[in-house]
């Protein structure tokens, strides 16, 4: 095929800034879960991202002249073999944590430190890659005699390298039943990237259809990925607005409620009271301050506040009825107060139910 100058540097950019967005989200929804499969995804995200970033610096002339990394196309094609070992290697364990049915998650406390081991794990197993694909690369097998790379397929390399894919997409589709819109496209991902390396090696030369072709669907497979995400981020966005909604609707309805309570209470001449038993809280309205002879509703309202009001006659019945309702469940009990504003003295009936 005719050269396609900037054709490298926009395909490279392209599918690094898909795998980087993608990684993004696989680290955020493991911030949320902690669950140890999409710690295994978002660290092959990473480590995707990162071969692919530094693959773009050892193509000849994209940014000035010749390379940045490496002397030689050697460089840049087991740059290729090693970010298309990524996939398969990172979607191996998760398919079968995800197979067996265990849940597997970090503990909270830990749950940071153990996502940023992972991430520095993989940044320090990129660079010593890196290093080994650059300063030692003549020490490993064969792979391209100039533009040519049919010895991918003589050395074996590449055609592990699809094995391993195989191996990978298949393990993934039988243990997990591809249950998940997740798995699902994890699976469509790996069988287009299958496609590039069986066209990539078909072809067996840069510049070629079948090179070019798999540069498309090197990044068609990555796309997917990052489209099958964005639509489960969208989807529980609209479960969550939902939930929203409802809540809201349920707080109106409850407000709604209040006042209609408080009408009730006022027109009966009731008061209302709450009253945690373990903590001592309550929450009161001011009518039932007021009968007992408040004007303002008191800072602190508990049982011993209540029985300080209640005649010395009735109070041992009173502070065995409040003795009572965790055992017996609920509150029933009349008898005599004397009010804090005018000392009178009044019948009063208390109710309630232990709620647990």
């Amino acid at each position: 095929m005719a050269p396609m100058p900037g054709f490298v540097a926009s395909h490279q950019s392209a599918l690094t800034v898909v795998y980087a967005v993608t990684t993004a989200l696989f680290f955020a929804q493991y911030r949320r879960t902690r669950s140890v499969p999409l710690l295994v995804l978002s660290s092959g995200g990473l480590y995707v991202t990162l071969i692919v970033a530094i693959q773009l610096l050892s193509f000849p002339n994209v940014f000035g002249t010749g390379r940045i990394l490496g002397s030689s196309p050697a460089t840049t094609t087991w740059l290729w073999t090693l970010w298309h070992l990524g996939p398969p290697l990172f979607a191996l364990p998760y398919a079968i944590m995800e197979g067996d049915g265990r849940h597997r998650s970090i503990a909270p406390e830990r749950s940071a430190s153990v996502g940023i081991a992972a991430a520095v794990g993989v940044a320090v197993a990129v660079a010593g890659l890196t290093y080994l694909v650059v300063a030692q690369v003549d020490r490993l097998p064969t792979t391209v005699v100039g533009d040519d790379y049919w010895s991918l397929n003589t050395s074996g390399v590449g055609p592990g390298v699809a094995l391993l894919t195989i191996l990978s997409l298949a393990i993934l589709c039988w243990t997990t039943r591809l249950r998940s819109l997740l798995q699902l496209w994890l699976a469509v991902s790996l069988f287009l990237l299958l496609l590039d390396n069986l066209v990539t090696l078909t072809g067996a030369s840069r510049g070629s259809v079948g090179w070019f072709s798999g540069r498309i669907e090197a990044l068609i497979s990555g796309i997917v990925v990052l489209c099958a995400y964005l639509h489960k981020v969208d989807l529980l966005y609209g479960h969550a607005e939902r939930i929203a909604e409802a809540r809201e609707r349920q707080r109106a309805d409850l407000q709604v409620a209040r006042d209609h309570l408080a009408i009730a209470l006022e027109a009966a001449d009731m008061g209302d009271w709450e009253f945690d038993l373990g903590s001592g809280v309550s929450r009161r309205s001011l009518r039932h301050d007021a009968i007992f002879g408040y004007d303002a509703l008191q800072p602190r309202w508990d049982v011993a506040t209540t029985l300080a009001h209640v005649l010395p006659e009735d109070r041992a019945v009173a502070e065995a009825a409040f003795t009572t309702i965790a055992t017996v469940g609920s509150l029933d009990l009349q008898c005599r107060i004397r009010r804090a504003g005018d000392g009178a003295t009044r019948w009063i009936e208390l109710k309630g139910r232990a709620m647990r």
